[in-house]
């Protein structure tokens, strides 16, 4: 179903829920680690992702905690809470 998720566009980011993956693949809950064939799977769903040019959600929430570093930055330094 991706392909026609991501065809749809307007899609903000993607995020592979690799536990629920495993999941509808017929794997019991597993307590770490994944099997190939989900790994592999979710490999496979990151490239379509990516071949679409949408963003991953650790990119998007990587870009937000630096935002959040330099904003937290300025209000220190605004503050006079410098060294």
């Amino acid at each position: 179903a991706l392909p026609g998720m991501l065809a749809l566009g307007g899609i903000d980011y993607i995020t592979i829920g690799k536990q629920d993956l495993a999941q509808s693949m017929g794997f019991a809950r597993l307590p770490k680690g994944f099997p190939p064939q989900v790994l592999q799977a979710a490999a496979q769903a990151e490239a379509l992702v990516r071949g679409a040019r949408v963003r991953m959600k650790d990119e998007v929430m990587e870009v937000a905690r630096v935002n959040g570093f330099l904003a937290d930055g300025a209000r220190a330094f605004l503050a006079g809470g410098g060294a």
